[in-house]
């Protein structure tokens, strides 16, 4: 596998788990009040 392949996918990894961990916490935010007022 060419070396500048794996670092977009190492890249794209990245991002992903980035994005992941800020809409985890996005999302309890979102959920606390959702979960009382349900």
């Amino acid at each position: 596998m060419p070396r500048h392949m794996l670092m977009c996918m190492l890249d794209a990894i990245a991002i992903r788990s980035q994005f992941r961990e800020a809409n985890a916490e996005h999302s309890q935010t979102e959920l606390i009040p959702t979960g009382l007022f349900r």
